[in-house]
């Protein structure tokens, strides 16, 4: 009989499927649950697409998620924002609605409610966003 790592048993792990608003939700009780008070960053919204892709803070709320067993076996890669975006099917205007610094600091449990609020939006192509430009 061989015996296998934890290490070894996640590298061949089937993703499991899992809808977004199931993803959010998790996430949201992670974050919950966190003893810390979570990171928030700075000036988000003004971050190029590559620097989101390889921005990364620990204690961020992001962090929590790439730690989280569940979450990595459902196929979220990294700690970094520009992953989360990916995996939680997020825009950068989501993304700045609960993790940028710019209304202050808030607590782990209003975190997690932007989060839930998050299950309600669709998430926006960068079609539908764009078409949503020229009906304004």
């Amino acid at each position: 009989m061989q015996h296998l790592s934890h290490d070894q048993i996640t590298a061949m792990a089937q993703p499991i499927p899992m809808s977004r608003a199931d993803k959010l939700e998790r996430w949201a009780s992670s974050i919950e649950r966190s003893s810390e008070r979570i990171f928030i960053f700075h000036r988000l919204e003004y971050r190029s697409n590559d620097e989101l892709a390889r921005l990364a803070k620990p204690g961020s709320a992001f962090a929590i998620a790439a730690a989280d067993p569940v979450l990595k076996v459902a196929g979220l890669n990294s700690e970094c924002v520009g992953e989360g975006m990916r995996f939680f099917e997020l825009s950068k205007d989501d993304v700045h609605a609960f993790s940028c610094d710019c209304s202050g600091s808030i607590s782990n449990s209003s975190m997690a409610g932007r989060v839930r609020g998050l299950k309600s939006n669709v998430p926006k192509t960068a079609i539908k966003r764009l078409l949503s430009c020229f009906s304004r």
